[in-house]
């Protein structure tokens, strides 16, 4: 999988599906912790000016405010 990996750096303005996206996070929340603590929240951004706000957080990569969706994923 590290092998094969690339990055992303251009998006479809397609709409992902709310399925899709249910998936990802669910498999997100099933993710082994330490001591199962599941220190995260996951937090999704939709909004098209949102999105582009965080660039500034995501060192002002363009990229960031493209993505039709953005999953931010926070920890104590």
């Amino acid at each position: 999988a590290i092998q094969a990996r690339h990055s992303v750096r251009h998006y479809s303005s397609r709409p992902v599906e709310e399925e899709k996206l249910q998936q990802i996070l669910e498999a997100g929340r099933l993710a082994p912790s330490a001591k199962n603590e599941q220190a995260w929240r996951f937090v999704v951004v939709t909004d098209p000016e949102l999105r582009k706000g965080m660039m500034a957080a995501c060192q002002n990569y363009t990229f960031v405010g493209e993505a039709p969706v953005i999953l931010a994923v926070c920890s104590d």
